[in-house]
């Protein structure tokens, strides 16, 4: 059987959550089921093609050459016409909000033909239970359609250093809804109160320019998984503030490298982290800054957390991420009253 995922998000430049996603799932697919043919069918990158006719034309005619059983839109798109059944993940409804949290044009596209993939898909994917409730909330669609996928970090994510470093380290865009300046205004209390005793630095991986104005911040871009998983293992504490995710798998990935984390309870963060985490209320600084502090001035505190991460994170797999897509895919080409 031949299984078809888009590889769209592996060959755009920069990489994002969903190209690992993609990479991570199409890899555990092929370990998990060698009697199956799991291929990337990428649109192509010259001008001359247009996107609205790959997946009207292109992708569709790409799909009856090679014979394939099942196209996965593993970013939010399935083909507009063909025969070919279709599973599609939706990440998020982040891109329902594009405009309020300034979030890229392409987001924008997201939205648009959103709707349309959740109608023609015969299974919807989403990464956590509470992306699964707003997709049903906001679209007309059957319960039973819809399936939850967790996702996990890659292998390249474990414990590389015995002892943490005196920084304090997030990870994501620079995206309004990471909430990163407010970030940014908690760390420069808390580094006030720490001054004397111990020169902290917030080291930001990705964010946006305003970074770079930022004395107390450290902006590092383009960084590997190696050195990512080196940066969290030496954490003094991750912070992830997100106003809002679909998952959140830069927590995951810092709780799989020994980082003692604090992320928003009110998000699927919270979710994802449950006791393994130091959790605050989205926006609220006073919250942040006293959990900041604790997790700086405990040793106690942070082992503790760093103890429950590790436990957390090795509850996740992409072995069981490919196992209950397949799952997915099976009820999918069995059709609408198929049971999982």
């Amino acid at each position: 059987m031949n299984i078809a995922l888009d590889g769209t998000p592996v060959s755009d430049a920069p990489h994002t959550g969903i190209a690992r996603y993609t990479e991570q799932l199409a890899a555990a697919l092929a370990a998990a089921h060698p009697e199956a043919r799991i291929t990337l069918e990428s649109r192509p990158q010259h001008a001359g093609i247009l996107e609205g006719r790959w997946w009207s034309i292109g992708l569709p005619r790409r799909l009856q050459d090679i014979g394939a059983a099942l196209f996965h839109g593993t970013d939010f798109a399935v083909p507009i016409l063909g025969g070919t059944p279709s599973v599609v993940t939706v990440h998020d409804l982040s891109p329902l909000r594009a405009r309020e949290w300034d979030m890229p044009v392409a987001a924008l596209g997201v939205a648009r033909r959103l709707p349309r993939a959740i109608r023609r898909a015969a299974a919807v994917i989403t990464p956590s239970e509470r992306v699964k409730e707003e997709v049903l909330s906001q679209f007309r669609m059957a319960r039973e359609k819809t399936f939850v996928t967790p996702l996990a970090a890659a292998a390249a994510f474990y414990p590389r250093t015995p002892a943490a470093g005196d920084y304090v380290l997030y990870v994501g865009s620079g995206q309004r809804r990471k909430n990163l300046d407010f970030l940014v205004r908690v760390f420069s209390r808390v580094r006030s109160r720490f001054r004397k005793d111990r020169d902290i630095h917030l080291v930001v991986v990705g964010g946006g320019p305003q970074m770079a104005l930022q004395s107390e911040v450290t902006q590092m871009l383009g960084v590997g998984d190696e050195d990512l998983a080196k940066l969290y293992s030496g954490a003094a504490a991750f912070v992830y503030p997100s106003l809002y995710e679909g998952f959140g798998l830069p927590v995951l990935e810092a709780m799989a490298c020994g980082a003692p984390v604090i992320t928003t309870r009110d998000t699927a963060c919270g979710d994802l982290a449950g006791d393994a985490a130091s959790l605050v209320e989205g926006g609220n600084e006073a919250q942040l800054e006293d959990a900041l502090i604790a997790v700086l001035e405990c040793p106690a505190l942070a082992t503790e957390l760093r103890d429950k991460g590790l436990a957390r994170a090795n509850s996740f797999s992409w072995q069981r991420t490919a196992e209950l897509t397949w799952a997915v895919y099976i009820a999918a080409l069995r059709g609408p009253k198929a049971a999982l």
